[in-house]
């Protein structure tokens, strides 16, 4: 996972550049709360409560013709959705680029940031004419989308159609008794170390073709042709994509990878990131103990001994 910075700017006396009001005197102070870690979790509620309470009063007075105070308001926006997902971070990026471009100030890391949060939300369409209205290249082309309308069931998750090469909306449909979610990466070498290590341990190999699925978290870089070709390389572990954070409430740590076991829909047990020794023995573990225990309630499980 990526980490940004924010500078921690404030007014100097008899600057006219900022406002009356000291509109820019916040300190969306990204760093310090990352390495507090007073969170639980994702530090994204963290800095979307300092954004509001710092950044977002100032929004109603902001003066569309102050560059230096529309660009700081478009990356401190950034930074709060880039942690927190939240869409009203987006909404006021795009109230501030709009007027950024309208004015032909608007530079390349705007439109940057505003693509890479279009590939975060799932909006994948807007992405691709967001590209071809301001021209802009891209390091991959949006493959060809099916967004069904009618998926409205939670959680809603994008599944690779390898032989269309098309992105396609679903909704998840959770097992009964035990599904072990594991957040994952193609661009993660955590994740290649784990996948590597389980490919050579056959017991895991099984329980993870049984009962895992693979999750990759909503993010900037789409990176479809690593995902094509690691479904095509590994069709009994096909990687799906999330849709949304919040369709996942039992999901506290979007980091990969992260193993969070399930039972019938509800996390029970969690092996967070894969250090170099590896963790076999803890997920052998919780899965011999879990499958013993669906066992005894008669919930279908099974034993893999």
């Amino acid at each position: 996972m990526f980490f940004f910075s924010v500078l921690i700017i404030k007014p100097c006396s008899g600057n006219t550049l900022f406002p009356e009001e000291e509109l820019l005197r916040f300190t969306v102070d990204v760093d310090e709360i990352l390495k507090r870690r007073t969170y639980s979790g994702d530090p994204g509620s963290a800095i979307a409560g300092q954004y509001d309470r710092e950044v977002r009063p100032y929004l109603s007075t902001l003066d569309t013709s102050n560059v230096v105070a529309l660009s700081l308001h478009f990356r401190a926006a950034m930074l709060a959705f880039f942690y927190s997902h939240e869409n009203r971070y987006a909404d006021t990026m795009e109230r501030c680029l709009a007027i950024l471009h309208s004015q032909g100030l608007a530079k390349k890391t705007h439109y940057d940031d505003m693509y890479a949060t279009y590939i975060t939300q799932r909006k994948f369409v807007k992405a691709n004419e967001f590209v071809k209205k301001h021209n802009m290249m891209v390091e991959e082309e949006i493959p060809k989308v099916i967004d069904v309308e009618q998926v409205n069931a939670k959680p809603k998750i994008w599944y690779i159609d390898v032989r269309t090469r098309s992105l396609v909306a679903d909704s998840f449909t959770w097992r009964s008794g035990l599904t072990v979610v594991v957040l994952s990466s193609p661009r993660c070498h955590f994740s290649f170390d784990f996948f590597a290590a389980m490919q050579n341990n056959s017991k895991l190999s099984a329980l993870f073709q049984r009962h895992g699925v693979f999750l990759v978290p909503p993010g900037g870089e789409l990176s479809f042709d690593a995902l094509v070709q690691w479904n095509q390389r590994n069709p009994g572990y096909p990687v799906i994509l999330a849709d949304k954070r919040t369709d996942w409430p039992e999901i506290g740590l979007w980091h990969t990878p992260v193993f969070y076991f399930f039972l019938d829909g509800k996390v029970v047990e969690a092996v967070i990131g894969w250090p170099k020794e590896g963790s076999e023995r803890a997920l052998e573990s919780i899965f011999e103990r879990l499958i013993k225990q669906q066992a005894i309630i008669g919930s279908n499980g099974i034993n893999e001994n």
